[in-house]
């Protein structure tokens, strides 16, 4: 059990009501400190709610003004009627440049009815601007503004007026202002930095552009009002986020504040920072002083306690606690040296006694007069140590009669206790196990393996026991496992295996016995295989036999009729040759017909080469007015455009540039159209040219193969020739063949039966095999 100090559980006591009062303390800082973080949120938000209606508000008033005094303008609207570009283009730009000079107009546009552009200061705008806003205006015959942003660009405030004169819609006006310099100027006015995020969370513009890289680094959802600070080169920011919402209620951008609030931090931090401190130095007096009381009331109960603790650890006795005072703690340590006087004494005796009976010796006994628990103490261990000398004498003769092999002995019941119980049932329980393995291993002698070990025992004995069991039982499952395979092997029956693991001399017989059973199965199934191809191949040549002595009978009438054929073919062989002597003559002309005819294609292909050659070079020709042609309406396009910048003075130059400009371009049709008709007379040139030369190797491939025909002819006249001498021989040898097919038909008779009589061995072979079981 561990052991608390009285001194140390007040000083515990008082630490901790000093914690309680900072804890009270912190706790309503922390109230306090919340309630302000509150009443700052909310006076941010509503700030940001002020700004962001102030910085659409007072554009809204700039806008009405600069667009009714705009659209009064009647040049602008003659020339809106009359759909004169330029003339829009002359007031818009005048209009423009003064709105733009307040830093705040980003773009103006007009658009027609169709929302098509006729002015904007983007020259990258052309076409039509889906204005969602010009749409309204135009249906509402009205000024509306509001944030729109169109495609991919940046959101923008536009205000749209319809140029309506008498009534009549002829166009309509956008005034589109930068957010970027609006929120510059509303963070000027309200002391606020501003920065524009998109509705993907992404970073548009800011009104510092030192603060763009940490306010990105915090991850913010700007998606929803938040309140955050931000730590940046010593200064914190309270950041708050307001969504901005297009005219139809559409969130499109997200504008976000951040305050400084450093001055306000750093009074919150001191404050805190004061207050911790005056919490520290009152727990500090507090605690020192309680702990000098403690130690100057608990110094004597420190020195007995140190006394005790020495006897406790030591063991030694002989110490006293001297005290000098005689109030209750002086008369506490004096009982306390008789308590341990009395114990020492006590202790003394005992030890004596325990040595003796140590030595063996249980005769000794506690003699000194005692009162209470100590003499109770004396009475147990005097009748202990003679209980234990009377049951030692008993446990002597036990284990002398086990030595000498007789479990029979059994203590006298005048022992008490546990020990008489626990020896005598030992041993029974040793008398009953040997009996019964005896019993086991007799059983074994006569070859019995069925019997067990029945009698349940713990220890060594229970351990002896289930391996005798074990042993007689794997003794007795491999006996029958093996005599089952012997069996089979007497049957005829080599699939029987020893399904169990052996260890030993078990262990290799089983091995020796499946590998004897293995050999001979593969033997018997190598056997049987073998009978059956032996089979099989008695069969092949019994049908073999057969269809020879058939083949040969058809070889000896088809020797009578090639005699015939041969005579046939001697005076075809003679017609032949007469044909190929006319044949030669034939090809000789046909020669020297076709090797003129290469001469003259071949004359046709060299003029066909000229022309296309003659053709390439009026193409380049061509091209080189084409090229000119170009570069002279590009010089006249400049011309042009220099004499529009020269106004009046250049009218006349612009005249003669377009006239030599639309000559240019007559020039260059006039070269295009001949460029085509002489690409398509090359191509002409180049078809009859690729086909003369087809045409030209076509006829040295005949002159070729008329060559080689001539070849041919004289081969086969010779041929013919050397035809007549073989087919004589050949008649002589058909009369030879003829004799050996005779012969060769009775020698097949002969190999037939022979072949019959080994199929009925191979047959009787086979049921005898079959009567094995292999695996």
């Amino acid at each position: 059990m561990k052991q608390t100090s009285l001194k140390r559980r007040l000083e515990v006591f008082t630490v901790l009501v000093v914690l309680m009062t900072v804890g009270i303390f912190g706790a309503v800082f922390m109230v306090n400190q919340y309630q302000a973080q509150q009443q700052l949120k909310t006076s941010l938000s509503e700030k940001q709610k002020v700004v962001t209606q102030l910085m659409v508000g007072e554009a809204v008033a700039e806008m009405e003004r600069s667009i009714f005094s705009f659209t009064r303008d009647e040049k602008l609207l003659s020339a809106i009627k009359a759909g004169d570009l330029k003339g829009i283009a002359a007031k818009a730009n005048t209009v423009a440049n003064l709105l733009e000079a307040t830093g705040v107009i980003s773009n103006l546009r007009i658009l027609d009815g169709n929302n098509q552009i006729l002015f904007t200061r983007q020259e990258s705008e052309s076409g039509v601007y889906p204005l969602k806003l010009a749409e309204q205006a135009r249906n509402q015959m009205m000024l509306k503004n509001g944030i729109e942003k169109v495609g991919n660009a940046i959101p923008e405030i536009h205000f749209v007026f319809p140029i309506a004169p008498k009534g009549q819609l002829i166009a309509v006006i956008d005034l589109a202002l930068s957010l970027d310099a609006i929120i510059g100027n509303e963070a000027r006015v309200s002391g606020n930095e501003l920065f524009l995020f998109d509705t993907q969370k992404s970073l548009i513009t800011g009104s510092k552009d030192e603060l763009t890289a940490p306010l990105n680094g915090l991850g913010l959802d700007v998606s929803e009002f938040l309140l955050t600070d931000l730590d940046f080169q010593n200064n914190v920011y309270h950041v708050v986020s307001q969504p901005l919402s297009d005219f139809e209620g559409k969130p499109i951008a997200h504008l976000v504040s951040l305050t400084n609030g450093t001055e306000l931090k750093n009074a919150e931090k001191t404050a805190f920072n004061v207050g911790m401190l005056l919490v520290i130095i009152w727990l500090l007096i507090a605690y020192f002083a309680v702990k000098f009381l403690l130690s100057k009331a608990f110094k004597p109960l420190d020195e007995m306690l140190g006394m005790v603790e020495t006897i406790q650890k030591t063991g030694q006795l002989n110490n006293r606690i001297s005290v000098a005072t005689n109030d209750e703690i002086g008369r506490a340590a004096c009982a306390n040296n008789n308590l341990i006087g009395m114990v020492e004494n006590a202790l003394k005796e005992v030890n004596q006694v325990m040595q003796a009976v140590a030595g063996g010796d249980f005769t000794k006994r506690i003699q000194g007069q005692y009162v209470g628990a100590f003499e109770d103490l004396k009475t147990s261990t005097n009748k202990s140590i003679s209980s234990v000398d009377h049951t030692m004498r008993e446990l002597n003769s036990v284990v002398r009669a086990l030595e000498a092999g007789d479990l029979t002995v059994r203590m006298n019941e005048k022992v008490p206790g546990e020990i008489r119980l626990s020896v005598d049932k030992t041993m029974t329980s040793m008398q009953e196990v040997m009996e019964d393995v005896n019993r086991v291993l007799t059983a074994m002698e006569k070859g019995d393996f069925t019997q067990q070990v029945q009698v349940q025992s713990q220890g060594e004995f229970g351990k002896l026991s289930s391996r005798i069991n074990v042993r007689v039982q794997q003794t007795g499952k491999a006996l029958e496992e093996i005599s089952v395979v012997i069996a089979g092997l007497a049957e005829g029956d080599f699939t029987r295996q020893v399904s169990a693991q052996y260890e030993g001399k078990f262990g290799e017989v089983v091995k020796l016995l499946m590998q004897s059973s293995q050999n001979l199965s593969n033997l018997i199934a190598q056997t049987r295989q073998g009978v059956v191809n032996l089979v099989d191949n008695v069969n092949q040549i019994h049908h073999g036999s057969q269809d020879l002595n058939d083949r040969t009978q058809r070889q000896a009438a088809s020797l009578e009729e090639t005699t015939a054929t041969m005579q046939a073919i001697t005076q075809a062989v003679a017609q032949t040759s007469d044909n190929a002597r006319s044949a030669n003559q034939l090809a000789a002309s046909a020669r020297s017909q076709a090797d003129k005819g290469a001469v003259i294609m071949r004359s046709t292909i060299d003029s066909m080469s000229n022309i296309k050659t003659a053709s390439h070079k009026i193409e380049e020709i061509i091209s080189l007015i084409d090229s000119i042609a170009f570069q002279t309406n590009l010089l006249a396009l400049n011309a042009a455009v220099e004499a529009a910048r020269a106004g009046e003075h250049g009218r006349g130059f612009a005249v003669v540039a377009g006239e030599v400009r639309n000559l240019a371009g007559k020039s260059s049709d006039a070269a295009r159209d001949i460029k085509s008709l002489i690409e398509n007379a090359v191509q002409a040139v180049d078809e009859g040219t690729q086909r003369a030369e087809d045409s030209d190797a076509a006829l040295q491939g005949i002159i070729e193969s008329i060559r080689k025909v001539g070849d041919i002819v004289s081969e086969i006249t010779a041929a013919s020739n050397e035809q007549s001498t073989s087919i004589n021989q050949i008649g002589m040898a058909i009369s030879e063949i003829d004799q050996v097919t005779q012969q060769n038909a009775a020698l097949v008779e002969e190999t037939s039966a022979a072949a019959e009589t080994m199929r009925d061995e191979a047959d009787a072979l086979t049921g005898l095999v079959s009567q094995f079981k292999v695996k």
